[in-house]
């Protein structure tokens, strides 16, 4: 063999080996690109998926949170005007119960049964926001008191004036249990957004 022919083998060689290994980093090239392009696609469509669970359980959070503010809203002003109503009812029979209003202990007992269901019917959030024991303390305060402005009540009607007074001693001392209540429930009822709602005199 001559040396023009091994050096043409030799050359023919080379470029093969050139095409084999270009061709080959080619395609390892373009294998891995492959490979990252679509592990990138699959992160890509992870990371979307999270995101769109994230916007749903947020979008969930806040429906609960406005059903609970607008539930507030409704429910938080009624059982104010409760509170401070009886509170004034208890007021007015505590400073002068007579003949001329006694119709006003049937009206104190109307109200705070409407209270004591609104407790009911409102508990879930009123335990929430740590008010319903402070409110059901409250009540029961108003409903003794309504029993024994029913005493006096009827022994105004018996005209048994002795025995009415005495009760009526009884019933300034529960009424400024009553009256050291109130003004706190209704402040911490306020904060749940019913300080902006009229509440009645």
């Amino acid at each position: 063999m001559d040396i023009t022919t091994l050096l043409s083998s030799a050359a023919v060689s080379a470029v093969v080996s050139v095409i084999i290994t270009f061709t080959l980093k080619t395609v390892l090239k373009s294998a891995i690109e492959h490979r990252y392009k679509v592990e990138l696609e699959n992160i890509k469509k992870q990371h979307h998926l999270e995101i769109e669970k994230l916007k749903s359980q947020l979008a969930i959070v806040a429906a609960t949170e406005r059903e609970m503010t607008e539930r507030r809203m409704s429910a938080y002003p009624k059982v104010v005007s409760l509170v401070y109503r009886t509170r004034n009812m208890c007021r007015d029979i505590a400073g002068h119960l007579s003949r001329g209003n006694l119709s006003l202990v049937d009206e104190l007992t109307a109200r705070a049964k409407d209270l004591e269901e609104s407790l009911y019917e409102f508990r879930l959030d009123l335990q929430r926001d740590l008010l319903f024991d402070r409110l059901h303390k409250y009540k029961n305060l108003v409903i003794n008191f309504g029993i024994r402005a029913s005493d006096v009540k009827f022994f105004i009607e018996k005209k048994q004036e002795e025995r009415a007074e005495t009760t009526r001693k009884e019933l300034s001392e529960m009424f400024k249990e009553i009256d050291g209540e109130h003004l706190p429930i209704i402040n911490a009822m306020s904060s749940y957004g019913t300080s902006q709602q009229a509440v009645p005199k």
